[in-house]
This record gives C-alpha cells, structure tokens and sequence, in this order.
C-alpha cells in the first residue's frame, strides 16, 4: 500500500491538529480550562486513496463547571458531557432524541422484557462547603397511557455507588406535558458533585423525557429566606399600574433569625 499519511482533527470545529504525519501518534496542545468535550479523527492515505476516517468517542477536559449550570439539550453534542450507565445491560439507555418542532431532549427508551436501570450523570460541577445549589429539570412520560417512573440523586463520583444523596424520590411523571421539578441540596464539603438521573420505568412502557436541567449560584445558607404573601393587584378602571406587596424574610435559609 505504499507510504501511508494521516490527518488528525479535533471536533467540535474540526481543527487540524496533524496534518501528513507518518507517526502513529499526535500531541494536541488545548489552550483552555473551560470543560469542554473533544472527539479526534483520523484519516489513512497514500498517494492513491484516502481511507474513510476512524473518530473517538467524546472526552471530557477541563476544570469542573463552576454553577450556574444549564443544558436545554440544544444539539446532540450536549450528550457528551453526560456519562451514560446501562445498569442492566440490556437493548434501552439514555440517548439524544430531537422532536417535530426542532427541541431536542435526553430519553430514556423502554426495553419490553427489563424495568429500567439507567443512569444519565451530569457534568462535574464545583461545589461549596454549605452553600445551597437550586436543581431544576423537566420530565414527563411521552403518554398518560404509559407512566415512566424517574428519581434523581447526586454524589461525589461519577458511578452508581457514587449516587448516594437523593434529590426526588422515585416519582411517576406526568404524561400530559413537561413538569418543571425545583430541589436544593447543600454541599457538604468543598469539592465536585454530580448529579444523576435514573430512569426506573416498568418494562415495556414507552420514552421518558429529560430537558432543561439547571443548577443555580450556590447561595450560603445565612443568606435570606424567600419573601411570603407576594401579591400584585391591578389598579382599578384599567389604569395601567399594579401595587405589588410582600412579606420580608424574618429568617435566613438556615431557619436563624
């Protein structure tokens, strides 16, 4: 086959990193800290042909994401943050689905013989020692005729021993339409947390649906509790104001006045 050459490219963005190299081996120098997701290609070639390119699986680099955290699942890419568990080794897990109308979800797809036992673990994320993380999500069953059944934990590891704190209990989802779910959880040490969704669905039902997960600025527990009796009246024979009331925290999150 004569003198072969290889091309290597880093994705996203297809950056030439090697180009005609004879090595077998390339070094790819990234300039940046921010977590990121990598996948490389290679191509074969000789002065005749070019062979079809051979691509990794995605990577994580990167220092873990410092909260506010989003993901909307905007694109398949999104998928490559997230470490996926076939807990049961069977034909269903955690993939990348877009619908009809272009907005794209994580779903969990039913297998006919097994419940479900996956796991969709999130990024790293950096916490602080007592500091309280707002976890927001949306779920639901893809019908009301086939009820999936999610909870959701974190931990410290990225495994399924790891996810030991929990989040929501296991929860039948509504079928109708996306439920948004509002937790907190506090750090209990400085360090990186995960989060994990477990998709626990009897056998043979349908899809459960993921999207819009949030981890807001953790927020140290002396700070403020939420105002009460919030209320906004329109003012009267359609004059365009409203008097907005409320009740000021007498105590902080932490239940000290």
């Amino acid at each position: 086959i004569g003198d072969i050459k290889y091309d290597v490219v880093r994705y996203p963005g297809e950056t030439v990193v090697a180009k005609g190299i004879t090595a077998t081996s390339a070094t790819d120098k990234l300039n940046t800290r921010d977590l990121t997701a990598y996948a490389y290609g290679v191509k074969a070639y000789n002065d005749k042909k070019t062979g079809a390119e051979a691509r990794t699986d995605y990577k994580l680099y990167g220092d873990a994401i410092t909260p506010p955290y989003a993901e909307g699942f905007d694109s398949e890419y999104a998928m490559a943050y997230f470490t996926v568990i076939n807990n049961n080794n069977d034909n269903s897990t955690w993939t990348y689905y877009k619908n009809s109308d272009g907005n794209g979800e994580a779903r969990y797809e039913y297998d006919t013989k097994n419940g479900g036992d996956d796991w969709l673990i999130t990024p790293p994320l950096k916490v602080e020692k007592g500091k309280i993380y707002t976890v927001k999500f949306k779920a639901r069953s893809n019908s009301a005729a086939f009820i999936e059944r999610l909870e959701v934990k974190y931990g410290s590891t990225k495994t399924v021993e790891g996810m030991k704190n929990v989040i929501l209990e296991p929860t039948d989802l509504p079928g109708d339409a996306f439920h948004e779910y509002t937790k907190e959880i506090t750090a209990s040490e400085d360090g990186t947390l995960y989060i994990g969704f477990h998709a626990i669905s009897d056998p043979d039902v349908l899809y459960l649906k993921l999207d819009d997960i949030s981890v807001g600025v953790g927020m140290p527990d002396t700070a403020p509790d939420a105002v009460s009796e919030l209320k906004a009246e329109p003012a009267a024979k359609g004059v365009k104001n409203a008097t907005i009331s409320f009740t000021a925290p007498s105590k902080a999150i932490n239940g000290n006045a």
